[in-house]
């Protein structure tokens, strides 16, 4: 069986809901893709974020490290389960 690059390896922590010890890993990735940015010359562009990101907790993960968490699959259950009047106290309880 053939060695996983990095980003393989890296890619199901991004996949997964992330916990604990996928929190450090998505961390690095993050820090990781903004440093070759940099190196590439691309200094003005917004990272986002938005496999795995559900909850407060998840937000707050990757507060520092990207700009924009996309909590898409997440809402559309929220709007499934409680109706679309339910998204702004979601919304709120995110930050």
């Amino acid at each position: 069986m053939a060695e996983l690059s990095l980003r393989e390896r890296l890619q199901p922590a991004l996949l997964d809901r992330l916990i604990d010890e996928e929190r450090l890993l998505t961390i690095y990735a993050l820090s990781f893709e903004r440093a070759r940015l940099v190196r590439l010359g691309i200094r003005n562009v917004r990272l986002a974020v938005g496999f795995g990101v559900r909850s407060r907790e998840d937000v707050a993960t990757i507060d520092g490290h990207a700009d924009i968490a996309v909590v898409g699959s997440e809402t559309i259950r929220v709007i499934d389960e409680r109706g679309i009047d339910a998204i702004p106290g979601f919304i709120r309880g995110l930050r």
